[in-house]
């Protein structure tokens, strides 16, 4: 435990990596990629939803009396996969589900209209390619990037993270 500074800490940086791991038989380890994970979030001091967050002394000891359990502080529970009865009757796509991939809209800008446009109800998109098509055409548009170097490493990595970039 580091105790220097300890007393002008305002708080505990809690960092919940229990999903970044491979079963390697009865163990689990992690990956090189995961540990990079753990460093970057933990030396930028990043908050990154279900993942980690600044925890202050204040709660620790009244909300939780000084119970260090991590659950206690993250949330990593998986979200609830939400089906539009609607969309699978009458066809068509929720813009809610369309808006939930905005990290990749913003990494490859054009390629939301490439794969999506209005559709023929409120608030629901349809699909312009066909299914088969799908990956060929996300394979050209990433091979497209890199040719063209509008991809930068770094603003990859925060996106692949599920990062923003916050100043520490």
């Amino acid at each position: 435990m580091d105790k220097e500074n300890a007393e002008s800490r305002k708080g505990i940086f809690v960092i919940d990596a229990s999903k970044g791991f491979i079963k390697d038989g009865n163990k689990n380890r992690l990956r090189d990629q995961d540990i990079h994970k753990i460093v970057d979030v933990f030396k930028k001091q990043l908050e990154i939803p279900k993942y980690s967050r600044m925890v202050t002394i204040k709660e620790i000891a009244e909300d939780n009396e000084y119970n260090l359990n991590i659950q206690r502080y993250i949330d990593s529970s998986e979200e609830e996969d939400l089906q539009d009865i609607s969309s699978h009757l009458l066809g068509g796509i929720p813009n809610r589900d369309v808006d939930k991939l905005k990290g990749y809209w913003e990494v490859y800008p054009t390629l939301k209209k490439v794969l999506y446009s209005e559709g023929n109800r409120e608030n629901y998109s349809k699909l312009n390619i066909s299914m088969e098509n799908i990956i060929p055409k996300l394979l050209l548009k990433i091979v497209n990037y890199y040719l063209l170097g509008l991809a930068a490493e770094e603003h990859l990595l925060d996106h692949i993270y599920g990062m923003e970039k916050q100043d520490c």
